[in-house]
């Protein structure tokens, strides 16, 4: 039988592949597992983003809550709706001097105050040509007389929806309803929250640093129509149009739920 004998040529090259074999499999595995040790970490840093934004609007709205809730418990206000209900037509003059020079002063973010009799109606306002105006079925009242309540809704006063946040006005002594008061906040607010100009506004200089890394990271809200109700980075007057039927949306609205993962946008791009 005749043996075969193997060249130092090819000898060389089962040398070669005998050491390349080891360290292609040693790199395919390491990539592998950096590869998913880097998604996981791209994950957890959006999700960190997206918290602190988060955070930012749940405390803004928290605000405005204590805001009107202060509002409804001034001394004058209640005096004054008292007289108006009982018939004193000066007693409306003095309250919308007193809701444009000591109310409205006080917060930038709110462009209108109105105060509702038990019927719904405005009886005083920070915007004359709002006296009279019916709000009897509108939620800010319906729900207003109980509770604090948000609104994210159209109402006139500006261009786009406004955020409206309503509290029951009480008889300091007895406890009886006496009206509501609310305040409308244009929604044009929450995008100076999302782009990081409120924070950077109010001293954190360096608030939206980490985002600027990102150039295509895009922060929004949705409201529980689908409709973008913040900027938007891709598409033009988006506020109020633009529809987002995504997997994270559509979690969050019908089932409570946070996701992490990849999905198609609004635009039908994939993103993390």
């Amino acid at each position: 039988m005749k043996q075969y004998k193997i060249s130092l040529k090819e000898k060389a090259v089962i040398g070669v592949v005998a050491i390349l074999i080891p360290i292609l499999i040693t790199f395919v595995l390491v990539y592998r597992q950096n590869r998913v040790y880097m998604k996981n970490r791209s994950f957890d840093t959006l999700t960190i983003i997206a918290e602190a934004y988060e955070g930012q609007v749940y405390q803004f709205l928290e605000m405005t809550k204590h805001r009107t809730q202060d509002f409804s418990s001034d001394g004058f206000i209640r005096t004054q709706l008292q007289k108006i209900l009982h018939g004193n037509t000066s007693a409306m003059s003095k309250l919308n001097k007193h809701l444009v020079r000591n109310k409205l002063s006080l917060d930038k973010t709110i462009n209108t105050i109105n105060i509702l009799s038990l019927e719904g109606r405005v009886v005083a306002s920070t915007n004359n040509a709002e006296i009279g105006r019916d709000f009897s079925s509108e939620t800010i009242f319906v729900k207003g007389k109980e509770t604090v309540t948000i609104v994210e809704k159209c109402f006139g006063h500006c261009n786009l929806t406004e955020i409206a946040i309503s509290a029951p006005i009480l008889n300091k002594d007895t406890g009886r309803l006496l009206g509501v008061i609310v305040n409308y906040i244009p929604i044009a607010e929450m995008d100076n929250i999302v782009t990081g100009k409120y924070s950077h506004d109010l001293g954190a200089v360096s608030w939206d640093k980490g985002k600027g890394t990102w150039k295509t990271l895009e922060i929004y809200l949705v409201n529980r129509d689908n409709l973008m109700i913040t900027k938007s980075m891709f598409v033009k007057d988006a506020v109020g149009k633009q529809v987002v039927d995504t997997l994270p949306i559509n979690e969050g609205l019908m089932s409570n739920k946070e996701i992490t993962g990849f999905y198609r946008d609004y635009r039908g791009v994939e993103v993390a």
